[in-house]
């Protein structure tokens, strides 16, 4: 099966290197790396051009915001898995791809596992790491979620792209409709597969807050909840789920 590894990039010159070179370093031997560049006037398409090794895909997209683009490269993709690696963001040893793509087969349609958050400018891990555990029944509605930048999914299986609208959270929304909502079979690895620059746009405060607000949101169209008791056990999640 053909992986395809959706990057995008805005003036990442400080960083990118990193990422594909992670990408590059895969003993998977089928791997499809697409970049979509928001309008990068620094050298980020230099070094993608001049590092990147494997089938390389560029596309220029005057930035129309990132869930837009992580939606044009599903839509240019041409794997069988697809999988999202944010320019600040790389893979956390060579065999990563190779393992999640041996758990898929013909009834496995996600595979997801764990990320440890990375100080970008310290260049050094960061203190945590986000273990999500096995999704149970109903878990999203609890307050439970794997981490993005370690969900991967069968192309085919994809039967929504991201929500624009949502602009913060869209990644939430994915996930939980795919895995919860449809209730594809999944299967969770016990590995770290990203180290997860820290810094993003989800991790200001008042992101964080829209961001809840947005999940609440999506939350509430399938079930009823009660907003305060919701918040709560995603914070438990959260602290029992981070290391």
């Amino acid at each position: 099966m053909k992986v395809s590894i959706i990057t995008v990039c805005l003036n990442s010159e400080k960083t990118i290197l990193k990422t594909i070179k992670s990408v590059n370093n895969q003993n998977y031997p089928e791997i499809e790396h697409i970049f979509i560049d928001g309008g990068s006037i620094d050298k980020t398409k230099i070094i993608i051009k001049e590092n990147s090794k494997r089938q390389l895909k560029i596309i220029n997209q005057p930035s129309q915001g990132i869930y837009n683009a992580m939606n044009l490269g599903i839509k240019n993709s041409h794997g069988d898995i697809i999988a999202f690696l944010n320019s600040d963001d790389f893979y956390d040893n060579d065999h990563v791809i190779q393992r999640i793509a041996e758990l898929f087969d013909n009834k496995t349609e996600i595979v997801y596992g764990n990320i440890t958050y990375f100080n970008t400018n310290e260049g050094k891990k960061n203190w945590r790491s986000f273990k999500p555990g096995l999704h149970y029944p109903l878990a999203y509605s609890k307050g439970w979620h794997p981490p993005h930048p370690a969900f991967f999914i069968k192309k085919n299986s994809i039967k929504k792209l991201f929500d624009e609208s949502l602009e913060i959270s869209a990644d939430f929304n994915f996930m939980f409709y795919h895995q919860e909502i449809l209730q594809l079979k999944s299967k969770y690895i016990n590995i770290n597969c990203v180290n997860m620059g820290v810094g993003g746009i989800s991790q200001k405060f008042h992101n964080i807050i829209k961001g809840n607000q947005n999940i609440i949101k999506v939350i509430i169209k399938y079930y009823k909840i009660n907003v305060i008791v919701f918040l709560l056990r995603r914070l438990i999640f959260k602290i029992n789920s981070i290391f």
